[in-house]
């Protein structure tokens, strides 16, 4: 038979309204996503003491998971596979026109056997109407919150999404998170000076720090979008083709 993944919450007198509203809120979002980067879900139920989804099982666990398990960042060449997975995963819910906002290495499943990555965890996901829709709602992951979110002002959460992506490849490729510190305050600082270390020596291509540093963005204005995103890879991957067709030619 099939096996499957359940997540589930614990129900109690205090936290029963909130959390059958937000599984509820999760499934309804999850249905609406059907890509081949996005985990599929099938069923949502609840007891007198668990609420309950029922979704696509994948045994390797989390990207997260992964990385601790071997040990090291990813070579350039596996962490820009994977990520391309994301970023067409992202693409999709982009042009719903919804927004994920708790994008990090614990919400993305890799699966060994067929090298494909999953979005996953929809709970603070949100429908807006256009790139520019803002939102009220400040809540995230510290170590992948973006500047926009710290202002504690009205923003739009699609930019906000881009800028998790580009904590999550950072992480990725050098094992690290790009902003760390001992206490949130000192951490929210750094975030929104935005400074961070990239290697003096030459590890990655220019391609790759571009696409870092374009992500990685303070300003959200000037931060690159999905598409863009997108594109400019597509670009890249059409250009290493071309010229890998080229040497075998030449061979």
């Amino acid at each position: 038979g099939h096996i499957y993944a359940a997540k589930v919450m614990n129900l109690n007198e205090t936290n029963r309204i909130w959390v059958t509203k937000c599984l509820k809120h999760e499934m309804f979002i999850s249905k609406l996503l059907q890509h081949p980067n996005i985990v599929r879900t099938y069923d949502y139920f609840k007891t007198n003491t668990y609420a309950v989804i029922i979704m696509e099982y994948y045994s390797n666990g989390s990207i997260r998971l992964e990385m601790d398990r071997q040990n090291h960042p990813y070579d350039t060449g596996e962490a820009g596979r994977l990520f391309t997975g994301l970023i067409t995963g992202l693409q999709y819910m982009h042009s719903k026109n919804i927004a994920h906002r708790d994008l990090r290495l614990e919400n993305i499943l890799y699966n060994h056997r067929n090298g494909k990555i999953l979005i996953i965890n929809f709970g603070l996901a949100r429908f807006v109407i256009n790139d520019t829709t803002c939102i009220n709602d400040h809540r995230g992951s510290s170590a992948y919150i973006s500047p926009d979110v710290l202002k504690r002002r009205p923003y739009a959460p699609k930019p906000s999404d881009c800028w998790a992506l580009g904590v999550i490849f950072y992480s990725m490729l050098l094992g690290k998170f790009p902003f760390y510190a001992e206490t949130f305050n000192e951490l929210f600082k750094k975030i929104n000076i935005g400074h961070y270390d990239l290697p003096t020596i030459n590890l990655f291509t220019s391609e790759t720090m571009k696409i870092m540093r374009s992500l990685i963005e303070i300003d959200s204005d000037k931060r690159i979008n999905i598409n863009e995103l997108y594109d400019r890879l597509k670009q890249i991957l059409d250009t290493r083709l071309r010229e890998n067709l080229f040497k075998e030619m030449q061979t």
